[in-house]
């Protein structure tokens, strides 16, 4: 299951998404192609490290999401998404330049219960500058190529294999948020 939203927002209201986002107390602690155990250690190697926070994380009991993330969130259970779903983290990731994401996959729970939220904030963004999320088949052949329009929406089963590249320009971030739900 793949879904992409794109208008639901009006241009100010993904600036000042955006502004909030660089708010946050980003870390360069988010780990590609992890190799280690456990995962979410900050000291866990693996291929590369780009640019994160986590604003809300249900299972650790932290609950730093501005405002702006949440009535997002509000918004797209209100009027678009159709599942009963209950919301296990939020996250930021910021990719610049060199920082292409690995192919993964976002369970939480498992079961094919999983559902991922990614909003793109961006003011701007031209095709020129790359940064496609790409979608994959079991067989590891790219399927589908979104690019993060500003404001776009893309819902998905978070078992469905994906990576995010980064930008093919530099001084240029690829910012996303995840919302990680799973379904009830």
């Amino acid at each position: 299951m793949l879904k992409i939203y794109d208008d639901l927002f009006t241009p100010d209201f993904i600036v000042n998404t955006a502004m909030e986002a660089h708010n946050l107390p980003w870390t360069y602690t988010n780990v590609a192609n992890r190799t280690q155990y456990p995962p979410d250690s900050i000291l866990t190697k693996g291929s590369h490290r780009f640019f994160g926070t986590i604003a809300y994380d249900y299972k650790n009991r932290v609950d730093d999401t501005p405002k702006i993330f949440k009535e997002v969130l509000d918004y797209l259970l209100s009027n678009i998404i159709e599942e009963k779903v209950k919301l296990h983290i939020i996250s930021t990731n910021l990719q610049v330049y060199g920082q292409d994401g690995t192919t993964h996959v976002d369970d939480y729970i498992g079961n094919g219960k999983d559902r991922t939220i990614l909003y793109y904030p961006h003011c701007e963004w031209k095709e020129e500058w790359g940064g496609a999320l790409e979608i994959l088949n079991d067989d590891g052949e790219v399927i589908e190529s979104i690019l993060p329009l500003p404001g776009r929406v893309v819902y998905m089963d978070s078992s469905v294999g994906h990576r995010a590249n980064a930008p093919s320009v530099k001084n240029t971030g690829r910012m996303s948020i995840t919302y990680r739900l799973a379904t009830q």
